[in-house]
């Protein structure tokens, strides 16, 4: 089995007549302009001529790229085989068949599928969206997590349990999103070792002979998420945490870079290159607000309502959202908090988040009632600070909100504050994966708790 490192989390695996190429991110910039490639890709467009099979991992577009899709010659795309997780809407499916793939296989979880000669691959949804793939063949095994969040040695093991031996583990092992404002330092180092953390653990726990550290080889490139680079975990220092506290062998590949799996692999090379290109972003040019008028707001916050709505009964999708914040009071909010939340569930309306736009210096309040409007109220006491561009992305896309919470353009205005703007984005977030709002999929813990409550009303009349 051989393995091409492509870029960030895109690689080859060669093994037989079978090339598969997973996750290919050549170019360009992601999230809204908020992520870029650490290192330059050698991969070329023509390259993908000696490609038989590609898999996505899932729809980021750090993984699942349209733009380096359409960019794959069309006579080469026919001879292609897409691989990707059964899903609800089965969306990426068809984007790639109307791409014109030479076939597009939805594939079934924990189901082996075989590529031939001997190639078998198993690929299984995790959390939010994203699978993992395991790739058996005549030469090795290799188990690629991805962005799979996979914290817990009981959430490994379950993985574990449905595969065979690792010869090779592919994850990530750096900072991917928010996490908190610039000037919490502390915290966003906690996160960036939680990171590194996460990558030991399963590299203890699957116990494979080699660990690729991966999808980590971005630097967050606008000027309003810059911050977040400091407290990157370089490939340096994972390097040296995953060889001191592991029993696996680090295999650091730089784009280009060719390993027959069992061969010695000096990586030092590598991690050289990518510590250079570090040191390189810290002066390079920074992406900039685009410019977005308070008409083009409100267009966005309109057309995101009536998308929550669209197939969905109104108040089924608000209390839905009402009874998500009580799920958040719960745990982190205080009593008064708590009792304001349970009468936006009796009363199926969710509180307003209010929005501090910078460039337009401007307070505003969102609900799917009353929609976007302006209101008097001070920064300070603010859910959420961000730009006009970046709210009106978030409006726009029913992903929207999970590529602002990857990119970090934002500020949050008191701590839990983003979770209130983020209420309303994350359920279009499930809309988009396929997820359904009308009375007859309320969820089963209302169900179970009504027929509980039920049932203590009848037994005290009886008694």
């Amino acid at each position: 089995m051989n393995i091409e490192f492509v870029n960030h989390a895109g690689f080859v695996i060669e093994s037989g007549s079978v090339r598969l190429i997973c996750d290919p991110w050549l170019e360009g910039l992601a999230f809204n302009d908020g992520w870029a490639l650490l290192s330059p890709t050698k991969f070329s467009y023509e390259a993908f001529a000696g490609i038989t099979h590609l898999w996505f991992s899932h729809e980021h577009p750090d993984h699942f790229s349209p733009l380096c899709i359409k960019k794959i010659p069309p006579d080469i795309r026919a001879k292609i085989t897409v691989l990707f997780q059964a899903t609800k809407d089965g969306k990426v499916a068809q984007f790639c068949r109307k791409a014109g793939f030479r076939n597009v296989i939805e594939v079934e979880p924990n189901t082996p599928l075989s590529l031939g000669d001997g190639v078998e691959v198993t690929i299984t949804p995790w959390k939010d969206g994203d699978s993992w793939q395991y790739v058996k063949t005549p030469g090795g095994t290799l188990l690629n997590l991805n962005d799979c969040i996979i914290l817990t040695e009981a959430e490994i093991q379950s993985v574990v349990g449905r595969i065979g031996r690792v010869d090779v583990l592919a994850t990530q092992f750096s900072l991917s999103a928010w996490e908190g404002n610039p000037e919490e330092v502390s915290r966003r180092q906690e996160g960036a070792q939680l990171m590194i953390d996460k990558a030991i653990l399963q590299t203890r726990v699957i116990k494979p002979k080699y660990v690729l550290p991966f999808a980590s080889f971005v630097w967050f490139c606008h000027e309003e998420n810059a911050y977040i680079n400091r407290e990157m975990v370089t490939i340096e220092r994972a390097d040296q945490e995953l060889r001191a506290k592991t029993d696996a062998k680090p295999i650091v590949m730089y784009p280009g870079d060719c390993w027959h799996v069992g061969d010695s692999h000096d990586s030092q090379p590598a991690i050289t290159r990518y510590m250079n290109d570090v040191a390189a972003i810290q002066t390079a040019p920074l992406q900039k607000a685009k410019a977005v008028t308070t008409a083009d707001l409100y267009k966005a916050a309109n057309d995101f309502r009536a998308n929550l709505d669209k197939d969905a009964s109104p108040h089924r999708v608000r209390l839905a959202i009402a009874m998500a914040a009580l799920a958040r009071a719960r745990t982190t909010g205080t009593p008064t908090e708590q009792i304001e939340a349970i009468v936006d569930v009796l009363r199926m309306r969710p509180r307003p988040a209010y929005i501090w736009v910078r460039d337009l210096d401007t307070a505003y309040a969102f609900d799917l009632i009353s929609g976007l409007y302006p209101c008097d109220r001070p920064r300070a006491d603010c859910d959420i600070d961000l730009g006009a561009d970046s709210l009106q992305y978030a409006f726009r896309f029913l992903w929207g909100g999970e590529t602002l919470q990857v990119n970090g353009r934002f500020s949050e205005g008191h701590p839990g504050g983003y979770k209130r703007l983020f209420g309303y984005l994350w359920l279009a977030l499930d809309k988009n994966r396929g997820g359904t709002y009308t009375w007859k999929n309320i969820p089963d813990g209302l169900v179970r708790r009504a027929r509980a409550l039920f049932a203590n009303i009848a037994s005290r009349t009886a008694s």
